[in-house]
């Protein structure tokens, strides 16, 4: 922990990894006193979480020398008034209650809060998580698909193992073969490992823990990797920091880790006292079952109450009866344009349904099985292939909002396979896509531009890219596609392009490049 850099006893022991690289602390405390010469002259300090190596080293620097911290996101603009400091370097003293981090976060809401911790809160976050978890363990490697500028990545896979005297590897798993380590423990969002789950891709060595936060982790999903690794489900928030867990795809509760104080239960909503925020106490923003004396159940998230014609009605019921339906998998609802609207995942008996009767039909039976229930039912649907979710393991709201608000009829999708830097996706056109609209008459194709749309659609999605669709070259269209003709678009993922593919057995109907740089190369 942070005293061991002043102990010259710890100067040969391996705090981190970089691209395969082994750092002791007497050469960590080299790099921070580098890094503290850069920023010196600041009481503020920003760390984004682009670099996870990059951000430990600043941190570390800013700890030593007392500065306050924020820890930025790309998606926020800090508005940060930075007053001047003549503040020195000091290993020897750590002040632990006033030193300060601010963290981001915009909820489900879409709006950014600061919320303030001090380093005390945080280290007894991560001494609580090794007492429960790891305290038994002699060895292991902290890796993370997350990045560390938020609570969930900067408390598992930097506070917790540098506390408790773990290694953390600040290369990022981007691919189940970046484990590389029996005696991992992986720091990763349920979206995540839901995607390895559906297209049964494993890891080249199973973790030892896997842990995971940020939304429910599905019970499929669970199973799917409690057959090999210790599994942990983390419930908490920016806010309160960690609050329960589960250990178990059987459980259907979750234990309130022991330092959480249950002062009141009123409503459904749960008051809550720990260390882990300098409040006296914090209600907690979803409506809970509280089990006494230390279980608890999610029932819905209180700020996804949603006003419409001036009724509130829970998103999260009506998702919940969506998913009732014979044709539903997975639904997701939001307010566009004060009109309530869902975009839904079909099943297999869904899919077929489509084909056969079409979007219209299918839109028809699922607002009568919403009316039977509810007086506010969605007007606006969308069938995708997944309930798009951030990197943070949270709805992709903004993405899904995009979608509804983009004018253009989206495919359907039979079926997805992904493989590393490889993705396949089978689709088609339904007949009633308003894209057809004028193109033409009595001869109605894709356009060109509607399928070079999805396919930067798509290789976004897969590959978590910001690809533009104007950075296109080598496009060939070779035959037409028809309405409802089912087409498969293959993606290949390389370090500067995407190439690209729209073909079925006979033919190929589109090919090319879409390339990464913001020119023509």
């Amino acid at each position: 922990m942070f005293e061991n850099f002043k102990n010259s006893n710890f100067d040969n022991k391996v705090i981190l990894l970089h691209k395969g690289e082994e750092f002791d602390y007497a050469r960590v405390r080299e790099l921070v006193e580098e890094k503290f010469k850069t920023f010196a002259p600041k009481k503020q300090i920003l760390i984004s979480g682009e670099d996870n190596f990059d951000f430990i080293i600043t941190f570390l620097a800013a700890v030593f020398s007392k500065k306050e911290i924020y820890l930025t996101d790309k998606n926020v603009e800090v508005d940060v008034e930075f007053t001047p400091d003549n503040s020195t370097l000091n290993f020897g003293n750590v002040d632990y209650e006033n030193t300060f981090i601010n963290f981001f976060t915009s909820g489900s809401c879409g709006t950014f809060k600061v919320i303030k911790k001090t380093l005390k809160n945080l280290v007894r976050e991560a001494q609580d998580i090794g007492n429960l978890f790891i305290s038994k363990e002699n060895s292991l490697r902290f890796c993370s698909t997350t990045t560390l500028n938020h609570l969930f990545g900067c408390t598992f896979h930097f506070m917790t193992p540098f506390i408790n005297g773990f290694i953390i590897d600040t290369d990022n798993v981007q691919y189940p073969e970046n484990v590389r380590f029996s005696d991992c423990f992986l720091v990763s969002s349920p979206s995540y490992l839901a995607k390895l789950q559906k297209y049964k891709l494993k890891f080249k060595k199973n973790p030892k823990y896997i842990v995971a936060a940020g939304a429910k982790l599905d019970d499929k999903v669970f199973a799917y990797f409690e057959k090999e690794s210790h599994v942990i489900e983390i419930y908490g928030s920016t806010e309160a920091g960690i609050i329960a867990h589960r250990e178990s795809s059987k459980r259907k509760c979750l234990t309130l880790f022991d330092s959480i104080k249950v002062e009141n239960y009123e409503n459904k909503l749960l008051t809550i006292k720990s260390d882990y925020f300098f409040e006296d106490s914090m209600t907690l923003s979803d409506y809970l079952k509280f089990r006494n004396p230390d279980k608890i159940s999610v029932i819905a998230r209180a700020d996804r109450v949603l006003k419409i014609s001036e009724k509130r009605i829970s998103a999260e019921k009506i998702e919940k009866y969506i998913e009732s339906s014979n044709y539903i998998s997975s639904a997701y609802c939001l307010k566009i344009n004060e009109k309530l609207a869902a975009a839904v995942v079909l099943n297999n008996e869904g899919i077929d349904f489509f084909l056969k009767y079409g979007q219209t039909e299918l839109i028809k039976v699922l607002k009568k099985h919403c009316s039977d229930k509810f007086e506010v039912i969605p007007q606006k649907w969308r069938f995708l292939p997944e309930i798009y979710q951030t990197y943070k393991g949270k709805v992709a709201r903004a993405k899904i909002e995009k979608i509804f608000l983009t004018n253009i009829s989206f495919p359907l999708v039979l079926g997805q396979k992904l493989n590393g830097n490889s993705a396949e996706i089978e689709l088609i056109f339904p007949e009633r896509s308003n894209f057809f609209i004028g193109h033409f008459p009595d001869f109605p194709v894709v356009p060109g531009v509607v399928s070079l749309y999805f396919v930067t659609f798509f290789a976004n999605s897969f590959f978590d890219s910001s690809l533009s669709p104007q950075v296109f070259r080598k496009i060939k269209f070779s035959k037409l596609i028809f309405p409802s003709q089912p087409v498969k678009l293959k993606l290949s993922n390389a370090d500067k392009h995407v190439e690209f593919k729209i073909f079925d057995e006979k033919n190929i109907y589109v090919s090319g490049i879409l390339s990464k740089s913001n020119f023509f190369e």
